[in-house]
């Protein structure tokens, strides 16, 4: 009776003693998975902040190779302006010379038409000295 049940207290502190052992081992096998999964998860955020910090760095390449290319093309409409007003002074001075060359051509003409009449007048001289020398040289005949 009092041997009994001691023993059957001592057999049932053994199953639970068994069951909590079960426990215990359910509960580390756990705590196994779950500290690799937390290893796995830190694993896995360095790669991300290594990741970030790498984007982060071609962005700041990436930006600043846009502002360098901004400058670039900044200067580069500059130089275009500068190309565009010295084209402008070049067609307008090409202008001045094609309008001085039309002057010139025509004032060529001018002379030509002066020289001819000129010409003219000295050759209609000249025979009406020529027939009054002829006329004098037959009177003093």
């Amino acid at each position: 009776s009092d041997l009994q049940r001691a023993h059957e207290l001592i057999a049932e502190s053994a199953e639970k003693h068994s069951s909590l052992e079960q426990d215990h081992e359910a509960t580390r096998t756990l705590a196994n998975r779950l500290e690799t999964g937390h290893k796995s998860m830190a694993a896995t955020l360095t790669d991300q902040q290594r990741a970030h910090e790498d984007l982060d760095s071609r962005m700041r390449q990436l930006q600043h190779a846009l502002s360098e290319m901004n400058i670039a093309h900044i200067n580069i409409n500059d130089r275009m302006q500068e190309l565009r007003n010295r084209l402008e002074g070049l067609n307008d001075r090409h202008l001045d010379v094609v309008k001085t060359s039309q002057e010139l051509k025509t004032a060529d003409d001018a002379n030509k038409a002066a020289l001819k009449r000129v010409s003219a007048v000295a050759e209609k001289q000249r025979k009406d000295a020529e027939r009054s020398y002829s006329q004098l040289d037959d009177r003093s005949k």
